[in-house]
């Protein structure tokens, strides 16, 4: 157990202090510059996202828009069906939502 002395990587001379410094500021740029990189791609992604998001409900409007016009010439072409089709529809959501209360009462 001797009482030698330690030796650090620490720099000794203010040459070796000013390397230190240059290389800090270096990796400190070389930092900013990959975080500016990264914000340009994270931008350039967030809007293509966002045109494609835009393109895909600007394609779904216009089908619903056209499924509500073929839906109304229908309609308007056979309007004793849609009638028809409309208290079928009404007779069999009754008959269901019926089935279900009875069951929940039977359940209690």
């Amino acid at each position: 157990m001797g009482d030698t002395p330690q030796t650090t990587d620490m720099p000794t001379s203010s040459d070796d202090m000013c390397q230190v410094k240059e290389q800090v500021a270096h990796m400190s740029r070389c930092v900013q510059e990959m975080g500016a990189l990264l914000m340009q791609m994270i931008a350039g992604t967030a809007s293509e996202w966002k045109q494609q998001a835009s393109q895909a409900y600007g394609k779904g409007y216009d089908k619903a828009c056209e499924l509500e016009h073929a839906t109304e010439e229908k309609i308007r072409h056979y309007p004793l069906m849609a009638v028809l089709i409309s208290v079928l529809v009404g007779l069999v959501i009754g008959i269901f939502f019926r089935s279900a209360d009875c069951s929940d009462k039977e359940t209690e």
